[in-house]
């Protein structure tokens, strides 16, 4: 039996919706280990906002000095073809505008999420698992 080639149309919502359901894996995932309710921003692909928002933090560290973070604007990709900086580059744009800290999770097919965000000032680019424990100490 021969198989018949997929339309345009279908293609773009076979994409659509693979990166509907990894913006849910990532709201998911960030909701379990964040202990809190993260969900992805419906329509943000075309309003041009972040995929998922990560609400400020304010917290005290040893010597009782409040500290206050904007929160994070999160762009998700997940992609055979990794085109880091181009998503970087929508990442920058879109945290500017929501005045938060831009990180970029992505991942090709059968991989473990990455990460980029700034750390010491300079963009890096880590595991999940870094990112987390980065964040849940207060360190980034």
């Amino acid at each position: 039996m021969k198989k018949q080639k997929k339309t345009s149309a279908q293609i773009g919502r076979m994409s659509r919706n693979k990166g509907a359901r990894a913006e849910r894996d990532v709201a998911r995932l960030l909701s379990k280990d964040l202990e809190k309710t993260i969900q992805r921003k419906l329509g943000a692909s075309r309003a041009g906002g972040s995929d998922i928002e990560i609400d400020s933090l304010t917290y005290l560290d040893k010597k009782l000095v409040m500290h206050t973070h904007p929160g994070w604007s999160v762009e998700v990709k997940h992609h055979v073809t990794m085109k880091v900086a181009n998503w970087w580059e929508q990442t920058l744009a879109q945290a500017e505008l929501e005045e938060k800290r831009p990180l970029l999770m992505f991942r090709g097919n059968r991989s473990a999420w990455s990460c980029m965000y700034y750390f010491d000032g300079e963009p890096v680019i880590t595991d999940y698992e870094t990112w987390l424990d980065l964040y849940t100490s207060h360190r980034i």
